[in-house]
């Protein structure tokens, strides 16, 4: 099974497609806003049960953050240095490690 961080960062095997990282960062922000649902990002990428945990956690976490936008720009910073390649940031249990110290 292909998690959402995979999705994002470009780690697929041919039978997914990938999502892009700044569509999926609009999006979340449209979720915040309240222009959006979780639903909406759902079918847009059409994410099966286990992605749908993923965002659902993150979204979550965001939703709950002291600083919300400390954690959005470190989620997506993170994000594109994985899909660069960059380092150890394609290590998807140190992400959500991480996720959990910046939600605080």
């Amino acid at each position: 099974m292909v998690t959402l961080f995979q999705r994002v960062v470009g780690d697929i095997s041919v039978d997914e497609s990938r999502i892009p990282i700044h569509g999926i960062r609009a999006m979340f922000g449209e979720v915040e806003r309240e222009a959006l649902t979780p639903a909406d990002i759902v079918t847009q990428y059409d994410l099966d049960a286990g992605q749908q945990a993923d965002l659902d956690t993150l979204l979550t976490k965001m939703a709950g953050a002291t600083d919300r936008a400390h954690l959005s720009r470190f989620t997506f910073d993170w994000l594109v240095l994985a899909e660069l390649d960059t380092l150890d940031y394609r290590n998807e249990a140190a992400f959500w490690v991480r996720v959990d110290v910046e939600a605080v």
